[in-house]
């Protein structure tokens, strides 16, 4: 870091800036869509399946 120059280091903190307000965005969007699913009467899929879901990527169809 202290033998970059000058435009690199800004260019550091400027994506570092980015992924920080990507993730709180991300953070936030996951924990409303979590509200939201919770006050759905009807969810669109059983809430059994749900936590399926993120484990059929991982495995091999």
């Amino acid at each position: 870091m202290h033998g970059l120059p000058q435009e690199s280091q800004e260019m550091f903190y400027f994506f570092s800036n980015i992924e920080r307000t990507l993730l709180f965005q991300y953070s936030l969007f996951t924990l409303f869509a979590s509200n939201v699913d919770e006050k759905v009467n009807e969810p669109p899929y059983p809430s059994s399946s749900s936590n399926g879901k993120f484990k059929v990527l991982d495995e091999p169809p």
